[in-house]
């Protein structure tokens, strides 16, 4: 029962780290990376009219509003809202086919395959996604 009831407090104290530090004010606590881009100004908004979906040219869109400078380092990833990734989830392309496939690689040198089934992690135009804000 120890073991439960730890791991149950570590995960949930682990959520309430990351919505501090994803979406904090900076009044007694950090202020968040959301908060901190809001304030800076360097907020990409999406073309007139599309309030409740983003198409893949927004994705690109704002794929080019990062200075290249940080946008081909490692460390680089997508950060948005569960919801954000359910609408995601839902782009098809013209034949009506998910674009979202994150367990399917597809190159010339390797061929297409499925990749290693243990922690593979989903990527959007190559960039790793985080976990979801809380």
């Amino acid at each position: 029962m120890n073991a439960l009831v730890a791991k149950m407090l570590g995960t949930r104290l682990g959520r309430l780290l990351n919505s501090v530090c994803s979406i904090g004010t900076g009044v007694a606590q950090p202020t968040g990376i959301v908060t901190g881009v809001a304030a800076s100004g360097n907020v990409y908004e999406l073309p007139t009219g599309e309030t409740a979906s983003i198409s893949y040219n927004d994705l690109v869109g704002i794929e080019g509003a990062v200075d290249v400078a940080y946008r081909y380092q490692p460390s680089t990833f997508w950060m948005f809202s569960d919801s954000m990734l359910t609408i995601l989830k839902r782009l098809v392309d013209g034949n009506n086919r998910p674009l979202w496939q994150p367990a399917i690689s597809s190159s010339f040198l390797e061929g297409a395959g499925i990749q290693g089934l243990v922690d593979t992690r989903p990527t959007i135009l190559d960039y790793s996604v985080s976990p979801a804000l809380a």
